[in-house]
């Protein structure tokens, strides 16, 4: 119904040549195919609506069609053309002129440019800019009283907290996306939020209570037909289920978040899966084909240019290096991956690769 409906009035919009309303008929439509993961028509859509700013030098429609494609280059694993797309909106924003936006589009532009780029920055390895643009986001949410747009913002502050490994952090903040969502009746957002909550109880000791929230959360997420972040929640899941020592259900649900990210080209998440799968391998006495499946992860990051991705599948791989006695090859590995940064050095990721860099032997003289 709600293609039917965006599909129609996009039709009667070029029937009778009314451009001003072709523009929030489009992002409709591109709405629709994002949630469902339908990637390749969301960027044809978002590709459109650039070129219809360009043509008509209407403002708010480039300020509206640059956060589509920059939403939809992060979700699709384009991190640097996401970062210069959603910079590029925020650079244009004024909140007086576009905040009511989400009511002629469906999207606040301001909130939703910055809540994506702190998700994108912290795979580029900014993971304290990330932290700084998800705040901007939330203050921004609030002063507009736009309760989708804030709920959005409150719920993926927890994802950059998890990109952190800051799981007591990223519980506070999926409760309150999760509440917050629940007083204005956000339903998509609370099953999300349920999902992140999920992953922050599990890592933060209680991985049986964490594995319930997130199978609630992604059921009632599925029950919406959204169809969008599932790898993402899949790979939170079967990171708890490894916690709670379940490997079957544990493979089970990353083969899953593997499989579907390929098949829909939702690529953000991905070298986390694959990560993820390499040590479940490794867990499971497959050292061979864990280091294929890390490798491939490492790939994956260096081609989205995912440094903070990178840095994490560096750093198992290392570790299985020198397990074999090889602290030559790790130090020569992670040595190279800790160099350029600047910033993060209080982080978890970034503190584990130091130590281990440290407590590898060093070269022969």
């Amino acid at each position: 119904e709600v293609y039917a409906a965006f599909n129609r009035a996009r039709d009667l919009c070029l029937a009778f040549g009314d451009v001003p309303q072709l523009g929030p008929a489009l992002s409709g439509l591109w709405t629709f195919y994002l949630v469902r993961a339908d990637l390749d028509e969301a960027r044809t859509l978002a590709d459109h609506l650039v070129r219809l700013a360009e043509q008509t030098e209407d403002a708010g429609l480039r300020l509206q069609s640059l956060e589509l494609s920059g939403v939809t280059a992060f979700f699709m694993g384009e991190f640097d053309q996401a970062r210069t797309r959603l910079e590029h909106v925020l650079s244009a924003y004024d909140p007086d002129r576009y905040a009511a936006h989400a009511y002629v589009y469906g999207h606040e532009p301001g909130t939703s440019a910055l809540s994506y780029l702190s998700m994108t920055l912290c795979p580029l390895g900014f993971p304290d800019l990330a932290l700084e643009r998800s705040r901007e986001g939330i203050e921004l949410g609030t002063r507009i009283n736009h309760p989708l747009s804030l709920a959005r913002n409150l719920c993926e502050a927890a994802v950059v907290r998890q990109m952190r490994r800051e799981p007591e952090e990223a519980r506070v903040q999926a409760r309150q996306g999760l509440d917050y969502s629940a007083e204005h009746g956000c339903v998509l957002w609370m099953a999300i939020g349920t999902a992140f909550l999920g992953w922050a109880t599990a890592a933060s000791g209680d991985p049986r209570a964490g594995v319930d929230l997130l199978r609630n959360g992604i059921a009632g997420y599925r029950a919406t037909g959204a169809r969008l972040g599932v790898p993402t929640v899949l790979t939170f899941l079967a990171e708890a289920l490894d916690l709670d020592g379940r490997p079957a259900e544990a493979h089970a649900a990353i083969d899953e978040a593997i499989e579907l990210a390929e098949m829909t080209k939702e690529r953000h998440f991905l070298a986390e899966a694959q990560r993820l799968k390499g040590a479940l391998l490794l867990t499971g006495d497959q050292a061979d084909l864990g280091e294929q499946m890390l490798k491939a992860a490492l790939d994956t990051a260096t081609q989205q240019g995912a440094r903070w991705f990178a840095l994490r599948t560096v750093t198992d791989l290392a570790r299985l290096w020198r397990a074999r006695g090889d602290d030559a090859s790790a130090r020569n590995l992670l040595g190279g991956a800790l160099k350029g940064w600047s910033e993060g050095s209080d982080t978890v990721d970034m503190r584990a690769a130091q130590e281990l860099y440290e407590a590898l032997s060093p070269p022969s003289a």
